[in-house]
């Protein structure tokens, strides 16, 4: 299909089986203030089994600027990785099939690039919405490990140490986002595997001498569904967060050629400990129970135990 006007900002959408969901996440870019001659939308239907490509299709007379591409490899990193590969402008931005941009998203998002001092990542707020009440223990940093309330700040600035961007509501240089190798494709998730990807590209343009800006008006409101909201689903997604650290901090080793700060591990210690891993009740204890998993992730990822599930590089 040939583009609308002359866009200077992508937008990529990367989906896997969720037709269901998916007009939301579309509807969203429909109602976007920026004419549709300024942007293009790809979308990624990636090993999608399900009719995502027909729904997709079905809104390009709403969204004449979007098209939709087949990633048949299995991976997030992967889908990211192939709408970067066909994104014609100079900026690229990326929002998940399950959150929905508000109306002035790219704006605020264009409008934090034409600064004098030129981000080279601008990333934004992400503001859950419960498909059900959340429970009384998910609140505070814990609502980080479902990509939503960064809560840095409340005005718009450039991150400062410890701060970082999620992946899910960022936008990128495209040129230094290609110099930086894209999504790492060892990083990211696949299907069951929980792996996250979130800001380790980012690290990659730091240290490239690319700067990162917290742009807190540009924001997507992340779909939270029930299943997620249990200690079963989180004790799951730390423990994958330590084998997705193990493998940082070993190409943080190799690829900017210095020594990484030891992890601060604990571990379980007493069968109490193990048997708390698996009570899906959050308990008294449950972040002691989320370190306990985070560490019994980073140590299997170290152990080289996990074979080939981490060497998709």
């Amino acid at each position: 299909m040939a583009l609308v006007g002359n866009p200077v900002i992508t937008v990529v959408i990367c989906t896997r089986d969720r037709a269901a969901i998916l007009p939301r996440c579309l509807d969203g870019l429909v109602r976007q203030t920026l004419p549709f001659d300024r942007f293009e939308v790809v979308l990624v239907a990636n090993a999608a089994s399900d009719d995502t490509i027909a729904v997709a299709e079905s809104h390009i007379a709403a969204l004449p600027n979007l098209r939709v591409i087949a990633e048949p490899v299995l991976g997030l990193s992967r889908a990211r990785n192939t709408g970067l590969a066909t994104a014609t402008t100079p900026l690229v931005a990326f929002v998940d099939d399950d959150a929905v941009a508000r109306p002035d998203w790219l704006d605020r998002f264009l409008a934090a690039f034409d600064q004098a001092e030129r981000p080279h990542v601008v990333g934004g707020e992400l503001e859950p919405v419960w498909e059900v009440e959340p429970p009384d223990w998910l609140q505070g940093p814990l609502m980080r490990y479902y990509a939503v309330c960064l809560g840095w700040s409340t005005t718009s600035r450039f991150l400062t140490a410890g701060e970082w961007l999620c992946e899910s509501n960022c936008a990128y240089d495209a040129e230094a986002l290609r110099k930086a190798g894209g999504f790492p494709e060892y990083l990211g998730r696949r299907g069951p595997v929980m792996l996250s990807g979130e800001h380790f590209v980012n690290e990659i343009i730091a240290a490239n001498g690319g700067r990162q800006f917290f742009a807190v008006d540009a924001i997507v409101d992340h779909y939270i569904p029930a299943a997620r909201m249990t200690t079963e689903w989180l004790a799951r997604r730390v423990f994958w967060g330590g084998i997705e650290a193990s493998i940082r901090d070993r190409k943080r080793a190799e690829l900017f050629d210095g020594e990484v700060a030891a992890q601060r591990l604990s571990m379980p210690e007493t069968a109490a400990d193990w048997d708390a891993l698996f009570d899906p009740h959050p308990g008294p204890d449950l972040r002691n129970k989320l370190r306990h998993a985070f560490s019994v992730g980073y140590e299997l990822g170290q152990s080289g135990v996990l074979g080939p599930l981490l060497t998709m590089a």
